[in-house]
């Protein structure tokens, strides 16, 4: 005899929501540049997650430091 046919929930209701994804654009300036750290200081300690990190001049090396994984 063949079984009745069973209801299975949806894949989409059993996968937990995804995360916003967030990026960073750090501007030039070497005042910028270290108001920067700062920032991304903050954000560390409020364990926000960077995806993307993209700059320009001092923004860019801030940025490139920040994505080495250096403290």
């Amino acid at each position: 005899m063949n079984a009745p046919p069973t209801k299975q929930a949806p894949a989409a209701d059993l996968t937990p929501p995804r995360r916003p994804r967030i990026g960073l654009a750090l501007g030039s300036g070497s005042a910028r540049g270290l108001a920067h750290i700062g920032v991304l200081r903050a954000l560390k300690e409020a364990n926000i997650t960077v995806d993307l990190v993209a700059g320009t001049s001092m923004g860019a090396v801030i940025g490139a430091v920040f994505a080495s994984g250096r403290p």
